[in-house]
């Protein structure tokens, strides 16, 4: 009776206040949609692993973004409270925590980091972050189902052996050596090392890719690598909005808002760039379709569009390209600018990486692989960078599929599972002194450290089937770029540079834009 009371009431209105009526509908709508979403979800959720003896280690409450600056300030890292929290609960096997209104399942015990990786495909799919990716790259690889993504894998795993790195070093090397040489004297005090290094491996992913060097290739009038970088950018910029996370990617899409709309616009431009370059490479004569110089990954994807079981076409390998593109250049350049703070913060370190390279190569020699492979105090180095300032702090980050058991834990459909990162890395069983920066670590054979028994305690490139194909080249591009910057320039910070990591569109970084003073050497 109330219902047709109440449709009665409605009929009865003028059009004026139905559609008031409605505005107010929708907005006590979107309340309690907001309201249940970061209120009562993460309560449900926190409760059914409390009821299992899981503790819970949240950030105090407040804007995330400054509540996070604050603990960089105070502590050093942002998330100081995971690093506290395994100190003082060495033996837990997990916990549940937040990112801002996100709340998920944190593993720590590297037994449970296994399971989950065995059985990632079978009871996990993509969390909402990972989602919203697809804005951007559609049906790339990381977003489609099992069975193509198979045969997509297959597709990089032709390029991304020791062979075809070793083949591709000379241009990584002049690429670096390019990147030096641009590097203006005014700019030695004022070198902003975040936004300068993008364009180094946006370059090389570029060349890689379409097997040319794109840096003439314009869009609207910026370079092609720059005007993806800045694609990028804005979505990682959309991973804090709160009407994203509250109504997800198709908020985008529906264009309400001017960022998203100017968004696919750039979107749209780029891949018909991308079209056109593709249809150029394909007219492109060769006299030897084996030849080497035709072993990029175009020349690849071209070969595997007759593959049904790729579902390939002309769009989902541009698609390939962007999400490539994005995950190698922001994973190299993270690497890489975190690699500028430690060889200035830590001389000693970088005396005994420049002695190293002086063994085996000096400037003006091409570098070949076999040098490379003998500088392994620089790779141990770079393993401590990843270590103490982690590109993925969050290892895998997926969403349950379905109700099932992980170890003793009971883990409930929709739950956002992470796979350890942060807060092992600095975990007292795991690591000796592990806010110490000690590269030493990586090499120390007798040493009793567990990450060296277990392969799932030290996962900077993730693991299981989904770990990273291009960790080799992130490695690889990351070496050469820093003997030849470090055989050129001396590296310090300015004075009073604070040593604060807050977290920043979704990547743990400095908290101050670092402006390293390079100088040049005799």
């Amino acid at each position: 009776m109330f219902v047709i009371s109440l449709l009665g009431y409605v009929s009865n209105l003028s059009l004026l206040s139905k559609a008031a009526l409605l505005i107010v509908t929708a907005i006590l709508l979107f309340l309690a949609a907001f309201c249940y979403k970061v209120f009562v979800t993460p309560k449900l959720i926190a409760k059914h692993y409390i009821a299992q003896g899981i503790k819970t280690c949240y950030f105090p409450k407040g804007d995330p973004n400054k509540v996070w600056n604050d603990l960089a300030l105070k502590k050093g890292t942002c998330f100081y409270p995971w690093t506290e929290f395994v100190h003082k609960n060495p033996e837990a096997p997990a916990f549940i925590t937040n990112l801002g209104p996100f709340v998920h399942l944190q593993l720590v015990d590297p037994t449970l980091v296994k399971e989950f990786y065995q059985q990632e495909f079978e009871k996990y799919g993509r969390s909402g972050a990972i989602d919203l990716l697809e804005v951007l790259f559609e049906n790339a690889m990381p977003l489609i189902p099992f069975s193509p993504w198979k045969a997509r894998r297959r597709i990089y795993s032709q390029a991304f052996h020791y062979e075809f790195l070793k083949d591709n070093l000379p241009t990584i090397e002049d690429h670096a050596i390019r990147f030096c040489n641009n590097i203006h004297p005014s700019k030695l005090k004022t070198f902003k090392c975040w936004k300068e290094t993008k364009n180094y491996p946006g370059l090389i992913a570029g060349q890689l890719f379409f097997g040319q060097d794109l840096s003439n290739v314009l869009v609207e009038g910026e370079s092609m690598v720059q005007y993806l970088v800045g694609m990028c950018d804005r979505l990682l910029i959309s991973f804090s909005s709160l009407v994203v996370f509250l109504f997800g990617k198709g908020i985008i899409h529906t264009k309400i808002f001017p960022s998203h709309r100017e968004l696919l616009r750039r979107k749209a431009v780029f891949r018909e760039t991308c079209r056109k370059l593709m249809e150029k490479k394909e007219r492109e004569p060769s006299s030897d379709p084996n030849a080497k110089n035709q072993d990029n990954l175009l020349h690849l994807f071209l070969k595997a569009k007759s593959d049904p079981e790729t579902k390939l076409n002309d769009s989902s390998i541009i698609s390939e390209f962007m999400a490539f593109f994005f995950v190698g250049v922001d994973t190299s350049s993270t690497l890489i600018s975190s690699s500028y703070f430690y060889l200035a913060a830590y001389p000693e370190v970088t005396k005994k990486i420049r002695e190293e390279i002086a063994a085996h190569w000096k400037l003006g020699q091409p570098l070949t692989m076999d040098i490379i492979n003998k500088l392994d105090y620089l790779h141990a180095f770079l393993k401590e960078v990843l270590r103490i300032s982690p590109v993925a702090f969050m290892g895998a980050q997926r969403e349950t599929t379905k109700d099932h058991k992980l170890g003793n834990l009971h883990i409930k459909k929709g739950t956002i599972v992470v796979a350890g990162g942060f807060s092992m890395y600095y975990h007292p069983k795991f690591y000796k002194n592990p806010y110490e920066f000690d590269p030493m670590r990586f090499l120390r054979k007798d040493s009793d450290e567990l990450f060296n028994t277990d392969p799932f305690i030290f996962l900077p490139f993730s693991s299981g089937k989904r770990n990273c194909i291009g960790q080799h080249l992130a490695y690889l591009e990351t070496k050469v770029l820093l003997i030849h910057l470090l055989s050129r320039y001396d590296i310090s910070l300015p004075k009073d540079y604070p040593h604060a990591w807050t977290l920043q569109n979704g990547f743990y970084t400095l908290l101050e834009p670092l402006t390293p003073i390079l100088t040049p050497r005799e």
